[in-house]
């Protein structure tokens, strides 16, 4: 199992690699409670979209399994290698093409 990963780290990772941060108003009295991330490739959103809780404690375990299934991974190593930097926006675009999410001519 991979070690956990800040919060931190994963946002800044996400914005790397093409994710367009927003951050939506949702808990009491106008508290941000998420921050979303939505891919764009060539300045076109996706459809990929995950988000990081500020009230969550590192990503591990069940939390980076559903982030695996937001970013259209295919194993918790996977994820966390997409987390953790080891793999770029041109490997996870890569991944993405070869999965038909979207066309690599899409301007």
């Amino acid at each position: 199992m991979p070690p956990p990963i800040k919060p931190q780290k994963a946002a800044s990772s996400l914005k790397q690699k093409g994710f367009m941060e927003e951050k939506k108003q949702k808990g009491r009295k106008g508290q941000k409670d998420h921050i979303y991330y939505h891919h764009e490739f060539h300045g076109k959103v996706t459809g990929i979209s995950t988000k990081i809780s500020h009230s969550s404690g590192d990503i591990s375990g069940d939390l980076l399994t559903k982030m695996k299934k937001q970013l259209n991974l295919d194993s918790n190593q996977d994820a966390y290698d997409f987390l953790a930097c080891p793999m770029d926006m041109q490997r996870y675009n890569e991944i993405l093409i070869q999965k038909h999410v979207f066309s690599p001519d899409q301007q």
